[in-house]
């Protein structure tokens, strides 16, 4: 007799980029005699070559939401023209006074918390996160990623155990 297996299930793919984090961990070199790290600004992500890796194996009609986010520089600048080429929303926050990033994880945390709303049926369709970051920090105890993602697992296992 042949088992039956669980049915398909469609997944909806939503790809959140955090580009500051990407670029800037890319950009850090160790020296291994001393152990030192530091930036090499020669280093570049290729927009092209990392949309391709992340999308890959889907299919582009199941990819719902594509958002890269980071700081100004000005949004004209090259990057953010190949994220949009891609079918990226660019969101681009200007930097505070002191330079520093100021509420660009706010935004992408936001965006993930919405799409939390936007996307609530999870039994005929999964709801795939794919999450580029290398931020893991609390954000000067503001929003932080580990935050949203553990308030979106709650929700989602709390919805299962509802079944």
């Amino acid at each position: 007799s042949e088992s039956i297996g669980k049915p398909f299930i469609s997944a909806d793919y939503h790809i959140i980029v955090d580009c500051s984090n990407v670029f800037i961990g890319s950009q850090k070199i160790r020296d291994p005699t001393t152990g030192a790290t530091r930036q090499n600004l020669a280093i570049h992500v290729n927009v092209k070559n990392l949309v391709r890796v992340l999308e890959d194996d889907k299919l582009k009609i199941y990819i719902k939401t594509r958002i890269a986010g980071g700081s100004k520089p000005p949004e004209n600048l090259p990057v953010w023209n190949e994220w949009a080429s891609c079918g990226y929303k660019c969101i681009v926050a200007e930097r505070s006074k002191s330079g520093r990033e100021d509420g660009v994880d706010d935004m992408l945390h936001a965006h993930i918390l919405q799409l939390l709303h936007n996307y609530k049926d999870t039994q005929t369709r999964s709801q795939v996160l794919v999450l580029v970051t290398g931020d893991g920090n609390r954000n000067d105890n503001k929003t932080s990623f580990p935050d949203t993602l553990e308030r979106v697992l709650t929700k989602i296992l709390s919805k299962s155990n509802d079944n």
